[in-house]
């Protein structure tokens, strides 16, 4: 999950023969939007087998790209859907920070999910760079 490498491996694929039309990758989010991104500007369909950013289904941004999983948004109705069969009215939210922003976006759309049950309240909505203990032991 290196973008600048990536981006610069493929750059370096791009100049060598033969000519490419599609590329198989990147498996981590991070770094297949770089390169999804300028593979357009190359008319290069690019296809990822793990990607699962909801960023990546920005089809303007990412035109030639295309995913054989779904984003990671199609997880949040199953989560809603375990707080409900197990009649949980409180939720806590705890997500990873990174500069891709990929963890946030799935927690702020699992929160609009939650809102659309009845009887529930947040007791936590904490983004974290470092370790996760800490916000679990303040939960307590």
């Amino acid at each position: 999950c290196l973008p600048g490498l990536s981006t610069k491996l493929f750059i370096e694929s791009m100049r060598q023969s033969p000519d490419k039309i599609l590329i198989v990758g990147d498996g981590c989010s991070i770094s297949t939007q770089p390169v999804a991104e300028v593979a357009s500007y190359y008319n290069l369909v690019m296809i990822t087998y793990s990607a699962g950013s909801p960023a990546l289904g920005n089809r303007k941004k990412y035109k030639t790209l295309f995913r054989t999983i779904p984003s990671d948004f199609n997880y949040n109705p199953a989560r809603v859907a375990v707080m409900q069969h197990f009649n949980w009215s409180r939720v806590a939210v705890l997500f990873q920070n990174e500069r891709s922003s990929y963890f946030s976006l799935i927690a702020d759309n699992f929160l609009d999910e939650v809102k659309s049950i009845q009887n529930y309240s947040i007791v936590a909505f904490e983004g974290f760079r470092d370790g996760v203990q800490q916000y679990i032991k303040n939960l307590k």
